[in-house]
Order: C-alpha cells, then structure tokens, then sequence
C-alpha cells in the first residue's frame, strides 16, 4: 500500500513517523514531487506527498534531524539558520501543520549545527551535534532541553564529545 510516488530533488537527511502516520522527511532538498518544499516535507502514510503540509519558505539549509512530540508537533535539528524566513539557527519545534512555535523557547540556541535529536519518555529533548554552548551555555556537543525548551539544568554530560555527534 505505500507507494513512494513522492521523490526529493536532493538527499534526505531525516524521517520521522507522526501520530496520525504521516511522514515528515527533511534533508537538503528543495522540491518533492514536482512542489517546492524546502527541505521539509510530509508524506502521506500511503507515500504521497501531502499537500496539506505547506513550509512556505521552508527552511534556508540542510534539516539532519527530525523528532516527532505525541501531540504532534515535532522538533527539527540540522545547519540551518532560518525557518520561513525566522531567524531559528540549527533548532526549532513547528506545530503540526508546519508553522513555526514560538512557544518553545530556547533563547539564542545552539551556536552550530544540530544532527541528533531525540524524545526521551517524559518529554525531554536529547539533542547532539557540533554544538559548543547553547543561550552561550556550555553544552560540549550534547544537551538536554525541557519541554519549554529551556535548559535542563540536571543534565551535565561533564566535558561532553570530543568530535561530532550523529
């Protein structure tokens, strides 16, 4: 029954399942399916390309991490620095329609690019990447956010990665 009609014009980076079973895809395209979706896109759970889901400007670089919420609106990781013309370097949450939250608050974010994201049970965002700090916090490479999307100040991964973290 899925049929992957819907094809990128460039590498995708990230999928992610929603609760409704629809597939978020981001990476460093900029068209899907013959429709410009700059670097995010949401299939359909057959493999269509869902049309409902409009990014507008989408985003201005390479999205590497998707990670969806239960209550359907999801986080995106990558080396980016805008999203629909936003200024949101390397980490945003969108609502499920794809429109930008501002509820999430992360301050100034992470100083580089995001390329691991991950939900831990009770909400919490594990997150790594070539980062150093985040809101000019030291975060080596690794960090964990609040469901607000301020810091966690019980995670301390000590001197963190020393290289890159997928």
């Amino acid at each position: 029954a899925f049929d992957p009609a819907a094809y990128a014009n460039d590498t995708v980076e990230a999928v992610a399942i929603q609760p409704d079973g629809k597939i978020l895809i981001g990476g460093s395209f900029t068209v899907v399916n013959g429709v410009t979706r700059n670097r995010i896109a949401r299939l359909n759970a057959n493999g269509t390309l869902d049309a409902t889901f409009d990014p507008g400007a989408g985003f201005n670089n390479t999205v590497l991490a998707i990670a969806v919420q239960a209550d359907g609106r999801f986080l995106v990781g990558g080396s980016f620095g805008r999203y629909q013309n936003i200024d949101r370097p390397y980490l945003v949450r969108l609502l499920s329609d794809g429109s930008f939250d501002a509820s999430y608050l992360i301050g100034t974010g992470p100083n580089n690019w995001v390329g691991t994201l991950t939900l831990q049970a009770d909400g919490r965002l594990l997150l790594g990447g070539t980062f150093t700090t985040i809101d000019g916090q030291p975060a080596p490479r690794l960090a964990r956010r609040l469901t607000t999307g301020a810091a966690d100040g019980t995670f301390n991964p000590g001197t963190g990665a020393n290289g890159e973290v997928h």
